[in-house]
């Protein structure tokens, strides 16, 4: 335990503590000589009350001594655990300030909000350092290590701090300020990190332990003292829209066109409240609800779209209306894309006995179009049985086409598919217990199939799906993490093995988990980009498990929904209707792809206000669009630089929203600030501003044990009162003799 005393001369005051005795020396008292009898008891008696009087004398005397010593002491201050040998003077200091820019910051408590409070208490801090100090001054969405500047200027910068919605984790900007303190001025006493926030989880990697607090003693020798100044409302009172969906309605419309259901996701932090909802579709108002939301709470609520949407982008914005505490969470926003109904053919073979097999076309029919309403796709099973050579059908009036489980297609098939492809079509192709390798790989095939099937492979005990290979792939997003958790339980009996081509135009998307392909995808150029996907297992399954034929559960919806998931985002990709994300978070890059028949030179990129404006000029043969990091939510669009340009050309958009844990303000356990910052010992925790100087002094001062030791005088102060009166108390006897 570390000791220290903030005024170390007064000390010496302890050497008083000699006094008493000196006194006591010179005092003491000398042998008289006095003529009386020689009696011995007389004698005896004397001697044991002269023993007595001197332990008596000596006892005082100690407690006097103690008495001294210990006025010394408090004097002096003494402090336990200091982390600086500087007392609470104001010295020149290096001071790092990370301050919580997150949206959370924005909640307003007493009329302020967070982040002005945070600049309060900032700028209350700088002003008691003096001028010669250095100041880092570190925004959590922009966590690099910054400049050295003085205290003035750092007051100054501090007013231009805003909100961000693309923020960074306060891991980031603590490590950041401990690289800066590292590398600060040699001749600065005191090393100190400020962190000021709301404590927010949601802002933290919790279990991610911050480093660099021992790079910066091992390079200066000096201690850092880090706080944290907690500026976390009271009773937390506020509506958030934390979800937003644009689903395609069940109910078909005559003309074969998609309404869409826009449902909102509205949570409540704090007692039962009504708020009023507001739905906005393409920047007009078309309806309003009252929302009654339950105390600490969530609820759906629902829009409906006019019927019969144009075809093309639309955007819709769901807003709480009314003062809120958190204006920033009051809204979301979404961009979907309406279409008419797709028209897909699955292919599938007959069954042996001459009665149509239509288990290997029922799985996929009923993903595509679960309600049998021709919404959101329209689905003709067609067997191979039923065509002799060539389809008989023109495959450009479908969207997509599945061929699943198909023993073989007739070379006339073959070359309808591979023109089709280069047409810009969408092809699956899925391999089961029926597919044979060798028309897979005849020459008909081989501009169609971007690989070599090969034999039937059954791991022992049956496997899953793995890792998806490519997570960004249109056909994840943006459910990347709950579809591969649900792939992974999915069992696999059997699958056939593949080696794909090795070409730039081939890439796996998924594997399993003994990391043969499980899914792979290729392109084709041509006016328009074709697309092939090959599925190595069927995308059907048999009654029982234990059925020679039944390759995998991929179907059951027991096993899980990726099958439901994959197949409803696989129609809208191949198509080209849907072959990118449409909804980011803010930072997030934004990727559009680019139709090579309508590329522009240039494009205009536009956010939600007008100044938010950014022109990109992609490359000419560039397939995609990339935007860096928009942050602004709300609706974005994006439009061909020049008028002329974009005439003909369907206009591009996105929306932006915040992470829905900005409205989340569960604030961290003390457990995990250990585990983000170690020992309690090393990091002060001020609860509210009020306690700032209390936690200043005990990390700059120590724990002072002035009020202790005063105790511990005064009962000093009572013995040796109460030992004198008593040793030194005349006998009653004496009194009376000598009156």
């Amino acid at each position: 335990m570390d000791f220290s005393l903030i005024h170390a001369g007064l000390a010496a005051g302890a050497a008083l503590a000699v006094v008493p005795l000196i006194i006591h020396l010179v005092m003491r008292q000398t042998p008289k000589r006095v003529v009386f009898p020689a009696l011995r008891l007389l004698q005896q008696r004397h001697q044991r009350s002269t023993k007595r009087l001197r332990v008596k004398n000596w006892l005082l005397l100690l407690a006097r001594m103690a008495l001294v010593a210990l006025m010394a002491l408090a004097l002096a201050r003494p402090a336990l655990n200091a982390r600086v040998p500087l007392g609470d003077r104001e010295v020149p200091t290096a001071l790092a300030l990370v301050v919580d820019t997150s949206l959370s910051m924005g909640y307003v408590d007493k009329g302020q909000s967070r982040l002005d409070e945070a600049k309060r208490v900032a700028g209350q801090i700088l002003r008691k350092l003096p001028e010669s100090s250095q100041v880092f001054l570190i925004d959590s969405g922009v966590p690099a290590v910054p400049a050295p500047v003085s205290p003035s200027a750092a007051r100054n910068r501090l007013e231009g701090l805003e909100l961000r919605a693309a923020n960074r984790p306060l891991n980031q900007g603590l490590e950041r300020a401990f690289e800066a303190l590292a590398e600060s001025r040699r001749d600065l006493p005191r090393l100190e990190a400020y962190v000021l926030t709301d404590l927010a989880r949601s802002s933290w990697e919790p279990g991610r332990a911050i480093p660099g607090r021992d790079r910066v003693e091992e390079r200066s020798g000096r201690d850092v003292a880090t706080y944290l100044i907690r500026l976390a409302p009271e009773g937390v009172r506020n509506a958030a829209v934390v979800g937003l969906e644009a689903r395609p309605a069940a109910e078909p419309e005559a003309d074969g066109r998609r309404a869409f259901e826009i449902v909102a996701t509205i949570r409540n932090a704090g007692p039962a409240a009504s708020r009023l909802v507001e739905f906005e579709l393409d920047g007009a108002k078309r309806g309003q609800q009252d929302a009654d939301l339950p105390a600490d709470g969530q609820i759906d609520v629902t829009f409906r779209t006019p019927a019969s949407l144009e075809t093309g982008l639309h955007q819709a914005t769901v807003r709480l209306v009314g003062v809120d505490p958190l204006p920033h969470d009051d809204d979301r926003f979404v961009t979907f894309e309406s279409s008419p109904a797709f028209d897909v053919l699955v292919v599938y073979d007959p069954d042996p006995d001459d009665e149509p097999r239509f288990i290997d076309a029922t799985f996929v029919a009923g993903a595509l179009d679960p309600q049998a309403t021709g919404i959101p796709n329209r689905v003709e099973t067609l067997a191979t049985d039923q065509f002799d050579g060539r389809f008989p059908r023109d495959l450009d009036e479908f969207a997509c086409v599945i061929v699943n489980n198909v023993a073989r297609l007739p070379a006339a098939a073959w070359g309808q598919l591979a023109e089709y492809l280069r047409d810009g079509g969408g092809l699956v192709l899925a391999l089961g217990e029926n597919t044979d390798p060798a028309d897979y790989t005849s020459d008909a095939a081989r501009s169609v199939v971007p690989g070599q099937p090969g034999a039937a492979v059954s791991p022992a005990g049956g496997t899953a799906f793995g890792d998806l290979v490519d997570p960004a792939h249109p056909l994840f997003t943006p459910f990347t993490r709950e579809i591969a958790a649900d792939l992974s339980t999915t069992p696999v009996f059997t699958y056939r093995a593949f080696r794909p081509i090795e070409a730039a135009y081939v890439r796996p998307l998924l594997a399993f988990q003994d990391g043969a392909p499980a899914l792979v995808e290729a392109t084709f150029d041509g006016p328009e980009i074709g697309r092939v996907l090959v599925w190595t297992t069927p995308l059907s399954r048999r009654p029982t498990p234990d059925d020679p034929d039944a390759w995998n559960e991929f179907p059951n919806p027991l096993a899980g929904w990726s099958f439901l998931a994959l197949m409803q985002r696989t129609v809208p990709y191949l198509a080209g209707a849907s072959g990118s994300r449409l909804n980011y978070e803010a930072g997030e890059i934004v990727i559009l792809p680019l139709d090579p028949s309508s590329r522009a030179a240039s494009y205009v990129v536009q956010g939600p206000t007008d100044r938010l404006n950014e022109r990109i000029n992609p490359d000419r043969d560039a397939a995609e669009l990339i935007i860096e990091g928009p942050e602004a939510p709300g609706q974005w669009t994006v439009l061909p630089a020049s008028r002329e340009a974009t005439a003909g050309r369907p206009p591009l958009g996105f929306s932006i929203n915040p992470r829905p844990e900005e409205a989340n303000f569960r604030v961290l356990e003390a457990d995990e600030l250990e585990g983000l910052l170690g020992d309690p010992e090393t990091f002060a925790l001020a609860d509210s501003p009020d306690e700032i100087e209390r936690v200043q002094k005990t990390a700059r001062v120590g724990r002072e044990i002035f009020p202790w030791l005063m105790v511990l005088i005064l009962l000093l102060l009572t013995a040796e009162n109460y030992l004198a009166n008593r040793f030194h108390r005349e006998p009653a006897a004496a009194t009376a003799s000598a009156a």
